[in-house]
C-alpha cells in the first residue's frame, strides 16, 4: 500500500493584503483604529455573501482610496506577501467552513480586527474550533517607531540571532535575539551592524545597539522552533526561558 500522503488539490486560501500605510488614513496615530475599520467593513462584505467572498474585492480606506484587496486563491497561501504592509491569509477546507464559508471567514477576520485593537501586530488565526488555520502579519516597515519587532517575519527573512553573551556583549537576560536593522543586513561585509535586542516575543529592551557582525550567532533549526512556539502562543516566554536556565548556556541545542 502506498503511504504517501495524498496533496490536496482542491484547497483554497483567502489571501486579504494592505499594500501600505502611507497615506493620511493611517497617519496621526490611527493606524491600528484604521486597520480595524477596513478589516471590518471585508468581514462585512462576504459574510453569507459566497459571490463576494469568491469574486474579491479591492479594500478602501476611509478616504475612499484603495489600499488593498481580498481574493481567494487556489492551494496553500504564501508564507508571507513581500511588500505588503499587512498580511492576512486564511487557508480553507475543514470542517468549521463546511456549513457557512463566508460566514466563518469573516468571523475570523473580525476576530482578527479585535486583536489589532489590543495593539498586537502579528498572530495566528483559528477557526470557531480553535484550530490554527492562517496568520496575520503587519510589515517591519514600524519597527523604529514600535516597542517590539515583528518576529516572525524577521525570521522568515534570517535577521534573527543570538545576541553575544561575553565580555562587553548586550545579552541581557530573556533579552538575547539580536535582530538586524534592514538598512545593515549581515553578509555585505559591514564591520558594525545596527540590531534591537529583544526577547522571545520580539520585544525591545531599548533602542538599537551598534555590533560587530562576527558577535553574531546563527539560530539552529530547533531554536527557531521554539521560538515560533513562543510566537502562537503555544508556550510562555516564561516556559521559553526555562530552557536557558535548565542547560545553563546562553544559546542551547534545544
Amino acid at each position: 500500500m502506498n503511504q504517501h500522503t495524498a496533496i490536496n488539490t482542491d484547497a483554497r486560501s483567502v489571501v486579504l493584503t494592505i499594500d501600505s500605510f502611507n497615506n493620511a488614513a493611517f497617519d496621526h496615530g490611527q493606524r491600528d483604529s484604521e486597520i480595524t475599520r477596513v478589516l471590518r467593513e471585508a468581514a462585512n462584505r462576504i459574510q453569507d455573501d459566497l459571490s463576494q467572498l469568491n469574486e474579491g474585492f479591492f479594500l478602501r480606506d476611509v478616504n475612499g482610496n484603495p489600499v488593498g484587496s481580498l481574493k481567494v486563491i487556489s492551494g496553500e497561501a504564501p508564507e508571507f506577501s513581500n511588500g505588503a504592509a499587512l498580511y492576512l491569509a486564511i487557508t480553507l477546507g475543514n470542517d468549521a467552513f463546511s456549513e457557512n464559508e463566508p460566514g466563518e471567514v469573516s468571523r475570523i477576520i473580525r476576530e482578527a480586527s479585535k486583536i489589532i485593537c489590543e495593539g498586537k501586530g502579528s498572530f495566528p488565526l483559528r477557526d470557531i474550533n480553535g484550530n490554527t488555520v492562517g496568520k496575520l502579519i503587519i510589515s517591519t516597515e514600524n519597527d523604529d517607531d514600535d516597542d517590539s519587532v515583528n518576529m516572525e517575519l524577521a525570521l522568515s527573512e534570517g535577521r534573527v540571532y543570538f545576541a553575544d553573551s561575553g565580555y562587553g556583549g548586550i545579552s541581557d537576560g530573556a533579552f538575547r535575539y539580536a535582530i538586524t536593522h534592514p538598512d545593515t543586513p549581515v553578509g555585505y561585509h559591514h564591520d558594525q551592524v545596527n540590531v534591537w535586542l529583544v526577547n522571545a516575543k520580539g520585544e525591545k529592551s531599548g533602542d538599537l545597539y551598534s555590533v560587530r557582525e562576527d558577535s553574531l550567532t546563527e539560530l539552529k533549526g530547533e531554536e527557531i522552533i521554539h521560538i515560533k512556539r513562543v510566537i502562537n502562543n503555544e508556550i510562555s516566554l516564561e516556559d521559553h526561558e526555562l530552557l536557558f536556565e535548565d542547560s545553563n548556556e546562553d544559546n542551547p541545542s534545544m
